[in-house]
């Protein structure tokens, strides 16, 4: 987090100054990160401004407006206001005559599959591609008509879009010309990147080596912790069972959304009879109903539970493919086509050797969205595919492969550390260190 990485006024200073090199009278939408930093990041970049300089603040807190939901805006202090109820203004046109549209609009599709407040058991309300499209071009007017009416000349994010709104403002300012800045955390402390473009990400300016300074000295053998994959065990463990806590969720879900099927017993039995089975197949750790449920995700536990009692062979030729946890930044927008994670996977069938395997493993953070029957359809369909129980140990894997790949996973940064070559499909921040290798149709294994 930048929070952890920079103090405040550091960030503020140097996103001041870089407006500043941009226009004379500064009118600034910006997107406020979420996390406890927020309040003092807006009080410095005010203290940064001129009085004839305006700004706008968007996020979930401390802000002139919430975008916090998928399907509402609001202003702080007023009646919440949907995007339904705005009426159209015809300021769309940038942004539908793109060459990019189709892409933007495939995009913005993926991303309203993210939860929000209040669509916790559901995600949303849109029932549909068709649904989608038509709000998709519901906030694009709504999001333009803003822009243009509040006369925005820079547009300041704190993180890569991919929340919906924050993608709909990006598209449409870089349709329209709008300025744009932003500002990314690394894993080394007290740096950050800055860009004006997502395809910028990951891309090092050219310095001669002398004048590198702070180098970070990396040791072979340590392995990084990442805040995300607390819990998580490289070995199996214990045996979980189903919680009380389970099944207070299922019956959270039956009443908020299948009242219907409350009287029928049978439904109750075979629901709790799947997740009994489930939860006693999957070590303690990886536990699949401490969140929320959705009875249609039981079928992708199922699925997983087939190979949790797979040997692991390493004494063989084959390239671990660490599956990205998705919805997620590090897929859409930073995979580009490769959002689609399994057409990474069948070009990558299509160049290692006959003798080679590519061995599979789950994201522990993963859940049943976006991995329904037909994507373990195809995956089962790509040669040479292997999946891996969930308690596979990554360190072990990335040591004993051939090579490791990836969209743009820390797994590479991890394979890069220890000397192992990383091919990556996407647009990760480590692309231009040695050892990372892009791929490019026609790149072949030699």
């Amino acid at each position: 987090m930048i929070s952890h990485q920079l103090q405040n006024h550091q960030v503020t200073t140097f996103v001041a100054r870089k407006a500043k090199s941009e226009c004379e009278q500064l009118r600034i939408l910006a997107f406020n990160r979420t996390n406890n930093t927020s309040r003092e990041i807006n009080r410095q970049l005010k203290l940064q401004l001129s009085p004839t300089d305006e700004i706008t603040f968007v996020g979930k807190t401390d802000t002139n407006f919430v975008m916090s939901g998928l399907i509402r805006l609001k202003r702080r202090g007023q009646q919440v206001r949907h995007w339904w109820q705005s009426d159209y203004q015809g300021k769309t046109e940038e942004l539908i005559y793109s060459n990019s549209y189709n892409e933007d609009l495939l995009m913005g599709v993926d991303h309203l599959q993210r939860r929000s407040e209040g669509f916790t058991w559901s995600y949303h309300n849109l029932s549909d591609f068709y649904d989608c499209n038509q709000y998709y071009h519901i906030v694009v007017d709504a999001i333009s008509s803003f822009l243009i009416s509040k006369r925005i000349n820079l547009v300041l994010f704190f993180d890569i879009p991919h929340l919906f709104y924050d993608t709909i403002t990006y598209q449409i300012s870089k349709a329209k010309g709008i300025e744009m800045l932003i500002l990314c955390d690394s894993v080394f402390e007290n740096k950050f990147s800055s860009l004006t473009s997502i395809e910028d990400f990951g891309k090092l300016p050219q310095m001669h080596e002398e004048k590198y300074e702070n180098k970070f000295p990396i040791e072979s053998d340590e392995v990084p912790e990442w805040y995300y994959m607390r819990g998580v065990q490289q070995w199996r463990g214990e045996l979980g069972k189903l919680t009380w806590r389970g099944l207070l969720i299922l019956a959270t879900h039956m009443i908020k959304n299948e009242r219907q099927k409350l009287l029928y017993l049978s439904y109750w039995t075979q629901c709790i009879n799947r997740m009994r089975r489930i939860a006693a197949g999957f070590p303690s750790w990886r536990y699949p109903f401490s969140r929320y449920f959705l009875p249609r995700h039981l079928a992708y536990f199922e699925e997983l539970l087939k190979h949790e009692d797979s040997a692991i062979e390493l004494n063989c030729k084959f390239v671990y493919f660490a599956l990205h946890l998705q919805p997620e930044k590090s897929t859409s927008p930073l995979g580009g086509y490769y959002a689609d994670q399994l057409l990474a996977i069948e070009k990558l069938a299509q160049i290692i050797p006959d003798d080679h395997q590519i061995y599979i493993k789950e994201n522990p953070r993963q859940r049943g969205q976006m991995r329904g029957k037909q994507f373990f359809a195809r995956l089962e369909q790509i040669n040479k595919v292997r999946m891996l129980p969930s308690y596979a140990n990554t360190n072990e894997l990335i040591k004993r492969s051939q090579f490791v790949a990836t969209i743009t996973g820390t797994v590479g940064w991890e394979a890069i550390r220890t000397g192992k070559k990383v091919l990556y499909f996407g647009m990760p921040w480590y692309r231009d260190f040695e050892g990372a290798i892009a791929y490019y149709d026609g790149i072949s294994h030699d």
